[in-house]
């Protein structure tokens, strides 16, 4: 089966942007900000970690680290002093926001050699299905986009942390998901009630979704506007688990940092 090369398309951005990599290493805006109160915690993990996988996507590795652990710096300290409940509007967003800090702390980890901690990944998974279902503007009934892209990240967590019995959980739910949500919930059921008798017919899907999600322009829109897809999340959680389901002989064998990086980008 053919792949889709989305290098060159990464290769131009980081390109483009390639003084500017330095320049937001030597501004460590992070660090110089760090008494003021925010009301999104998690984005000063999430965001050095993008910047990191995109370095890493072009094998820019030098820069990537510094983001990584740059990434690993901010969660600890968000983490040890309690800054992920800052404000009003940060308490309203708990525990996703803690759940955001942790998860990018894990990957972080995992990109600089450290096994992927799963039992850290599953109480991701259950602190991003609560606040789904407690916090929520329509938890009553799942029908806004990003409450579904939320909502499956703690499915994809689950099945990082190589729970599928709850994941299984997660996706027995009555709302219909709609959009690319509906297709990526459809994935994960199956690869949750199939395994380990997976077919050549599922790896086929699994490996066109790939394909799909990891496009860097990858959007999902109707008629009443863009539908909301954490893009850089999803590629790289979809790389681990075709590594951990597709390609390892066993889930529970740690997934190559590297081997994800490399699928991801080439």
């Amino acid at each position: 089966m053919a792949r889709a090369s989305y290098y060159a398309r990464r290769y131009a951005v980081w390109s483009a942007n390639d003084s500017g990599w330095t320049q937001i290493i030597r501004e460590d805006r992070d660090a110089k900000n760090w008494g003021r109160p925010s009301h999104l915690p998690g984005t000063s993990v999430s965001t050095p970690l993008h910047f990191g996988l995109d370095c890493l996507y072009v094998g820019d590795v030098q820069r990537g680290r510094v983001f990584v652990e740059r990434a690993i710096r901010n969660a600890d300290r968000l983490t040890a002093e309690g800054r992920y409940l800052d404000t009003e509007i940060a308490r309203a967003g708990h525990p996703r926001n803690l759940a955001e800090i942790l998860r990018g702390r894990v990957y972080a980890r995992w990109l600089l050699g450290e096994a992927l901690d799963r039992r850290t990944l599953h109480q991701v998974a259950e602190y991003i299905a609560t606040f789904c279902r407690t916090k929520a503007d329509d938890r009553k009934s799942f029908n806004d986009s990003t409450t579904m892209n939320d909502y499956l990240q703690s499915v994809r967590a689950a099945l990082i942390a190589c729970d599928l019995d709850y994941a299984g959980q997660l996706l027995n739910v009555r709302d219909r998901f709609r959009w690319h949500h509906g297709r990526e919930k459809d994935l994960w059921l199956r690869l949750a009630r199939m395994h380990p008798d997976l077919t050549d017919e599922f790896d086929e899907e699994f490996e066109r979704f790939f394909d799909r999600v990891r496009d860097p322009d990858f959007l999902d829109s109707d008629e009443i506007g863009r539908v909301h897809v954490d893009r850089d999340c999803l590629a790289l959680e979809t790389g681990i688990l075709r590594e951990m389901y597709i390609i390892n002989a066993s889930p529970y064998d740690d997934p190559s940092p590297q081997a994800v990086i490399d699928a991801v980008a080439r």
